[in-house]
């Protein structure tokens, strides 16, 4: 089974994977994979660093160079998770899979910014208005990302608009639906 995450940012997308680490699948991140990548080359980790590189590497590798390099490490019969669906095309080679479910998380702006700076991650906006900004660009389509669009596409849209128990609340509940027997006992 591949439960891919998707979300605005801070919405919560990380939080519902490292929960998802702890019943026993293995993670993926689609940001995770850049962010690599950028070590690799000496860069520094920005938001204009890993956008430029990811276009950088989509005219290098192909336009759907994460998702080959994450699809080629899974293995039959194990449990996935895979953060961070920012385009529609992203999720095309995971859709094609019958082992495969989407999962949306969602918050309202003001949690999601107050998440934003308390978790001080590198790369992370720094301002109000550049949060908006971002939150308008992944939102955008056409030239920007797509995330209400991926959001759309989920099987399971979770809102994490409270404490982090209730995340984890609605995403066993999601993992009972799907009948997940081999984690019936952490649920």
């Amino acid at each position: 089974m591949i439960i891919g995450v998707t979300g605005m940012i801070g919405s919560g997308k990380g939080e519902a994977t490292r929960i998802l680490v702890e019943k026993g699948f293995q993670s993926f991140s689609m940001g995770d994979e850049i962010r690599k990548e950028a070590h690799a080359r000496g860069l520094e980790v920005t938001r204009e660093n890993l956008s430029a590189l990811g276009t950088v590497l989509s005219k290098e590798e192909g336009e759907a160079f994460v998702q080959k390099r994450i699809v080629s490490k899974l293995e039959v019969g194990k449990q996935y998770v895979v953060e961070g669906f920012r385009f529609t095309e992203d999720l095309r080679p995971f859709m094609k899979r019958a082992d495969f479910v989407l999962i949306g998380v969602t918050a309202p702006l003001d949690v999601r910014w107050k998440r934003i700076k308390e978790r001080g991650r590198g790369g992370d906006v720094r301002t109000f208005e550049e949060f908006v900004e971002v939150d308008e660009r992944e939102n955008s389509g056409g030239s920007g990302q797509e995330v209400q669009n991926c959001l759309e596409l989920a099987d399971y849209i979770l809102v994490n608009d409270g404490l982090v128990e209730e995340l984890e609340s609605n995403l066993n509940a999601v993992l009972k639906r799907l009948d997940f027997s081999l984690f019936k006992q952490s649920i």
